[in-house]
């Protein structure tokens, strides 16, 4: 016979659980194969290609004159020379050597480089199919896409082997690439900025010095304060610093993300927020199979907990206090839906609870919750945002 439970408390802690997860059936960025909470966590799953911005502008190219391109075709077939000959014309037109390989050699198409010094090797291996189809990894060219090709290949010969980054998942990084990046900015918050400069307190946590930040010349003027200074509007210690930085970045409307220059290093860029739908975002999606209470255990465990009527900034305030989570605003969000925490007041009586119930409670009526979430350093944290998790700034 069906029996229901008889703890209460037990009750309550799976409800806060539940409703902590997301409502989207559609999540956000997550940290892939991201380990049991305090573990390094590996590189995030891969973003999806972003959307072509209005009025995106590429990156200024690099000069080409130090790269060569070495271009191998392969017939998949010996009967195919017309076909071969046919790429080779093509390619003189655009000013490329190629050696055609014959004889049945079997070989994958590739593209691979080297560097000696400021001199670089691109070698692009492709194939010639029964149809006349050339091949390479992730593009085909037929007969008439001779445009097409040539614009491919100056690409080559401009940010080498790994092409255009424009477009592509995770912000065109490699692995390595993104797994540097993502490890560059795990390094823990420790002090309180709030009421510091922006730019003094970006500039404190490490960018711009060890790790490379630009500002985009769209927001320069308001990067320089020149109409109204910007200053750090909340606390984030606690968060490591890559999570951090997108949080005091989108408290002014702005974000950053990476950006790989023709010549290979990888800088940070701040730009504006409304522009970028591809900003790195205010911390990752839990891994769907681990429980939230195990990345923030301290705010689903049961204590006593009790206190007056108080503004519910407070009670956040606390909360980071008791349980050592760093709690943040999305402020943006908060504005746009005229919710001013700091008129709403929030009181418990003294009895045994979780921190996650009572900030879901202090919550209730204003539309927002408390969303976990995780940085780069492998730690929960929570932001404060619209119910909707679609809604909550990235």
């Amino acid at each position: 016979m069906f029996r229901q439970p008889t703890n209460p408390r037990l009750l309550l802690l799976i409800f806060a659980v539940a409703a902590a997860s997301p409502a989207s059936a559609q999540p956000p960025v997550q940290p892939p194969n991201a380990p049991k909470p305090q573990r390094i966590f590996p590189p995030p799953k891969e973003p999806a290609a972003p959307p072509t911005r209005p009025g995106q502008q590429a990156p200024k190219p690099a000069e080409a004159s130090n790269t060569t391109l070495q271009i191998d075709l392969v017939m998949t077939e010996a009967t195919q020379s017309l076909q071969s000959q046919t790429w080779g014309r093509v390619f003189d037109r655009l000013g490329q050597r190629v050696r055609i390989k014959t004889g049945g050699i079997e070989e994958d198409p590739r593209i691979s480089e080297t560097n000696r010094g400021p001199l670089r090797t691109v070698l692009v291996v492709g194939t010639i199919d029964r149809r006349g189809t050339l091949s390479f990894p992730g593009k085909s060219f037929n007969s008439g896409d001779e445009k097409a090709l040539g614009e491919w290949l100056d690409e080559l010969k401009v940010y080498g082997a790994q092409g255009n980054p424009a477009g592509k998942p995770r912000w065109g990084l490699n692995t390595e690439q993104f797994k540097q990046i993502f490890e560059l900015l795990a390094e823990n918050v420790e002090t309180d900025l709030k009421g510091q400069p922006l730019i003094d307190a970006v500039r404190s946590l490490g960018f711009g010095i060890e790790v490379p930040l630009r500002i985009h010349d769209s927001v320069a003027a308001k990067w320089k304060g020149e109409t109204a200074p910007l200053m750090v509007l909340q606390d984030v210690r606690g968060l490591s610093r890559g999570s951090a930085l997108a949080v005091l970045l989108n408290d002014h409307g702005l974000c950053y993300r990476p950006v790989r220059t023709p010549a290979g290093p990888i800088e940070l860029v701040v730009t504006d927020k409304a522009q970028t739908p591809d900003g790195w975002p205010m911390g990752w999606e839990p891994r769907p199979d681990v429980q939230r209470s195990e990345y923030a255990p301290a705010l689903f465990a049961f204590g006593p907990v009790g206190f007056l009527e108080r503004p519910v900034t407070e009670t956040l305030e606390e909360a980071r206090t008791q349980t050592g989570t760093a709690i943040v605003l999305d402020l943006p969000a908060l504005a746009q839906k005229e919710v001013d925490l700091t008129q709403k007041t929030y009181g418990v009586p003294q009895k045994k609870t979780a921190w996650i119930l009572v900030l879901q409670n202090a919550l209730t009526g204003t539309n927002l919750r408390p969303h976990i979430r995780i940085d780069e350093a492998g730690r929960g944290f929570i932001v404060v945002g619209p119910f909707d998790s679609k809604s909550l700034s990235r």
